[in-house]
């Protein structure tokens, strides 16, 4: 199944990183579901293809996605992408796909902020649903973030 690239932001949290070396992304797959593993985090994991964007355009990059297995369709997706030049390796990091529970903070944030009657109170609206899922927001930020720690200890030895 190819990710189409129209659908893939730019991960904030992730930035891209050169790699002196030459590591494909089997070798980056297997590095990841092991540590995953270690740190005892639940891992899907597999090579994909982002298909570029385009009407005439018909090439593909490969790629790896991954995500939680028990949270396939709300939790985003992430996608590694790399390029090899000289030396080094670069690994593109992007995500895609939705997320109710941070979609209910953004609501919320966006709520708090309006200055009318009818912003404030759905707002609260919004902020009370967002407080009541508070657990099920931390437990996927862990799990994002958790991963991110993976990839950097792979990559940069942090």
């Amino acid at each position: 199944m190819s990710i189409p690239e129209n659908t893939l932001r730019p991960c904030q949290d992730l930035e891209n990183i050169k790699y002196k070396g030459d590591i494909s992304l089997q070798a980056l797959q297997n590095h990841i579901l092991e540590k995953a593993e270690e740190y005892g985090v639940p891992l899907n994991i597999q090579l994909d293809e982002v298909k570029k964007s385009g009407l005439f355009n018909k090439a593909t990059v490969p790629c790896l996605e991954y995500h939680h297995p028990n949270h396939p369709t709300d939790y985003f997706r992430y996608v590694i992408t790399s390029q090899k030049q000289g030396l080094y390796t670069y690994l593109q990091f992007f995500y895609h796909g939705t997320s109710p529970n941070n979609g209910l903070i953004n609501k919320k944030n966006s709520g708090m902020k309006s200055g009318t009657v009818g912003g404030t109170i759905s707002g609260m609206v919004r902020g009370a649903i967002a407080n009541s899922k508070s657990d099920q927001i931390r437990e996927e930020d862990n799990w994002y973030d958790t991963m991110r720690d993976i990839i950097r200890e792979i990559m940069l030895g942090e």
